[in-house]
């Protein structure tokens, strides 16, 4: 639990909960953990080649518009 309220930046709340000067609102750690996983996606995606993002992006199975794919064979 320390390493992830540390991750998402409320390591006071580690630190003083016994005290109870830090409240953590459950809320806020849910926004906060939506935002670091958005975060982290966006800067995979930003790293990734054309390939690698059509491979994580589509299903690992036929898709039907390759169907519609007409190859010239000159």
């Amino acid at each position: 639990m320390k390493d992830v309220l540390c991750k998402l930046d409320f390591y006071e709340v580690w630190l003083f909960q016994e005290v109870g000067h830090c409240k953590i609102v459950p809320s806020l750690v849910k926004q906060r953990i939506k935002d670091n996983y958005i975060q982290n996606w966006n800067e995979e995606i930003s790293n990734m080649s054309r390939g690698q993002l059509y491979y994580h992006i589509s299903c690992v199975q036929f898709q039907p518009y390759l169907d519609i794919i007409v190859i010239n064979s000159r």
